[in-house]
């Protein structure tokens, strides 16, 4: 009875080392393919968010380029227009100099 009990008792111990064994080898094997699926997703959402970056950088440059071309065309004609006040100015000046010497000469 007590060789049966003794050999009882290290087939348990067996038992249980090899059913620690078997399940630290499943449970390293589930880790691994968790791992695994963490960085397929992280790659994946990497992927997503360089796509909605770029798309979002060329919204941002069309945007910019167009207020940029819309704000040279106002400076453009606030420009124009200032240079057509100060010849039409200039004009007058030279029409009242000029009427002011004709009258001179006609008094001659």
């Amino acid at each position: 009875k007590t060789k049966y009990r003794c050999w009882d008792a290290k087939k348990k111990q067996a038992d249980q080392r090899l059913a620690i064994t078997v399940q630290r080898a499943f449970r390293g094997h589930l880790g691994r393919k968790v791992a695994k699926l963490r960085v397929m997703q992280r790659v994946e959402h990497d992927s997503a968010n360089a796509l909605v970056n770029s798309c979002a950088l060329q919204i941002s440059r069309v945007w910019r380029g167009h207020r940029g071309r819309m704000v040279s065309k106002y400076i453009r004609k606030e420009m124009a227009d200032f240079l057509l006040a100060l010849r039409e100015e200039e004009a007058r000046d030279e029409e009242e100099e000029y009427a002011a010497m004709q009258s001179l000469l006609r008094w001659k």
